[in-house]
């Protein structure tokens, strides 16, 4: 039979059902079938929440990848997940074969303390086609250094969504408390005075106007 290429608008949103029919323009038919209905799923493209230092060490530290379950009707096969740290030229699979359950993804034996990492995401439908990319997510490193009863933070900036606050956190009595909320376009900060001869362990959290958030590595030094 014959080949007729339609064009779906993309303006139809997702799971939107339509119709599709052949008509003759031949006065002898006088009648047609309506058509059989085809729902439409557009290529879906995975949500990364964040990558956070979960753990921070030279040699065993650890990062926890989170990201957004695809849904069981958008015709996803499995997902994908890549990253690059030091030493990497490009991006490599860190994890293939990723469920609709799977929600999530612990890298170990990383050097946290120094390092940053980057990481994003694909899904791969039936057909074995890609999606798009989504955006790539960079962990945050901290630099601690100290001085006459001060204190010097710096920090990487997140990458993956727009950060709306870095909170600076202090470890006080076995957890971390907030001391400061500076803006996206602060990774600096210097406090004094502080106390000597002890030592004080900081982190910094990455928030976005969605709630999701960042761990930066933990850094401590003594005054």
């Amino acid at each position: 039979g014959d080949t007729i290429k339609a064009t779906i608008p993309d303006t139809l949103s997702y799971g939107t059902g339509y119709k599709m029919r052949v008509v003759s323009d031949s006065p002898r038919v006088v009648s047609f079938d309506d058509g059989q209905t085809y729902t439409i799923f557009p290529q879906y493209t995975p949500t990364i929440k964040s990558a956070s230092v979960t753990q921070t060490d030279t040699a065993t530290g650890q990062i926890t990848v989170k990201w957004q379950p695809w849904p069981d009707s958008a015709g996803i096969a499995f997902g994908r997940l890549y990253t690059k740290g030091p030493g990497d030229t490009a991006f490599r699979v860190l994890k293939d074969s990723l469920s609709r359950q799977d929600s999530s993804y612990v890298q170990n034996s990383l050097n946290t303390k120094t390092q940053t990492y980057q990481y994003y995401l694909v899904t791969v439908d039936s057909c074995g086609f890609d999606s798009d990319s989504a955006a790539i997510h960079r962990t945050v490193n901290l630099t601690f250094k100290v001085g006459q009863l001060l204190h010097d933070l710096s920090w990487t900036p997140y990458e993956g969504w727009p950060v709306k606050n870095y909170l600076v956190q202090r470890k006080q009595g076995g957890t971390y408390q907030t001391l400061d909320s500076l803006s996206a376009k602060d990774t600096t900060l210097r406090k004094a005075p502080q106390p000597c001869n002890s030592t004080i362990n900081y982190r910094i959290k990455a928030i976005d106007s969605n709630g999701q958030f960042s761990y930066s590595d933990t850094a401590a030094n003594e005054a």
